[in-house]
């Protein structure tokens, strides 16, 4: 395949946002990572955190900064919404540069703390990912970068992959870049003896990651691939039968373990990546906080909420003929129908050997959230 992302022209625009928990550049920090640190959308499609550096300080001087941190949250979520509870007492400025997916704003907030010893600046601006000179003003002078490029924007391998492409290009030309961490899903064309060939966001990932490794080396230098499992927010929300039952219809055994995790614990893999500065380039982590059936999921949910709900296994052919009769287009159907089958396997091949676990370099008292919890946080009232 030719990785030539000048070739086509696409129309769309997709948006940045910051992740959570990746508010400060590694090299900044010895103390533990910051848990908790942001709340946002699992929309999100790719994130930039920036640091200031105080004057007088250089890079090569090996200094390091002081820092205590007692707890910090911040809450930013799809509206633009900031609020903070800060108890640092450290000097370092921190800069976060988000575009994010609500277009036309600009300085969000500026925050310093009563001593003053801290300025946090968070600001968001806008860009489209198929414009490089528009990237390029949006990265400029990023030491890490997170990039987690979006499929079912466009429902399309093409348009990811020239995205990701056009974010990794800009990014290799960016030269106080440090960390470029990509958020990717394991490469189901080699999984299960090649039976999976159209697993289309699986594969958009892969494409993407094949061309930065072929097109971008020395940035392949500075790569961790981030693994993420299949996350709670995405789990399908059917509506009720008429005498108010659930059935969850899957083309997989309801035994099967899914590997499970918070969109919203992304963040705290990503801080750990980064503040081990370059231990994890040219490393996979792999974010999963539990390995659960859709049979246990499904009756963990229907416990909390008082229904009744049961799991029904289809087969491919008629998982794929219901997506078509919602009126999915016969090719997005397909791939919809080989991820549905793949994301339950007896075999972890998110947490593959040689992938290092993201729950073993997160700070120790960060837990990753269960899909118990998260069903308990949740609102169902749409649905009941």
């Amino acid at each position: 395949m030719m990785f030539d992302w000048q070739v086509r022209k696409a129309t769309s625009s997709i948006s940045l946002n910051v992740p959570p928990g990746s508010l400060v550049a590694s090299d900044f920090f010895q103390s533990p990572a910051l848990s908790d640190v942001a709340n946002l959308s699992a929309q999100s499609d790719a994130h930039l955190h920036q640091r200031l550096k105080p004057k007088g300080n250089s890079r090569s001087s090996g200094t390091r900064y002081p820092d205590t941190i007692t707890k910090q949250q911040y809450y930013l979520n799809a509206q633009g919404t900031f609020n903070d509870t800060i108890s640092p007492s450290f000097t370092v400025p921190i800069h976060i540069r988000t575009i994010p997916q609500i277009p036309n704003l600009t300085i969000l907030t500026q925050t310093m703390t009563p001593s003053k010893r801290l300025v946090v600046v968070l600001e968001l601006s806008e860009a489209n990912f198929d414009d490089e000179d528009a990237l390029r003003r949006a990265l400029h002078g990023a030491d890490a970068i997170f990039c987690l490029t979006n499929f079912f924007d466009q429902n399309s391998v093409d348009s990811e992959l020239y995205r990701g492409l056009n974010i990794a290009k800009v990014a290799s030309e960016i030269p106080e870049l440090e960390n470029f961490v990509f958020s990717a899903l394991p490469d189901a064309r080699d999984l299960f003896g090649g039976e999976y060939q159209r697993n289309l966001p699986y594969n958009a990932k892969s494409y993407i990651k094949e061309g930065i490794q072929k097109g971008f080396p020395e940035l392949w230098k500075k790569t961790t691939v981030l693994y993420v499992a299949y996350y709670h927010q995405n789990w399908l929300k059917y509506a009720a039968q008429p005498d108010g039952s659930f059935i969850l219809r899957m083309p997989h055994p309801g035994s099967d373990p899914v590997s499970m995790a918070s969109s919203l614990d992304t963040g705290a893999v990503v801080d750990a990546i980064l503040r081990a500065e370059s231990k994890y380039h040219g490393h996979t982590v792999a974010l999963v906080a539990e390995r659960l059936s859709d049979e246990k999921k499904l009756a963990i949910w229907a416990e909390a909420l008082g229904v009744k709900a049961v799991y029904q296994q289809v087969t491919p052919a008629e998982y794929k003929k219901g997506l078509q009769a919602a009126g999915v287009p016969v090719a997005l159907a397909h791939g919809l129908t080989e991820l549905a089958e793949v994301i339950a396997r007896k075999e972890d091949y998110v947490q593959a050997p040689g992938v290092i676990r993201g729950e073993d370099i997160i700070e120790r008292n960060y837990k990753l959230k269960t899909w118990q919890q998260y069903v308990k946080e949740e609102d169902w009232s749409s649905l009941l």
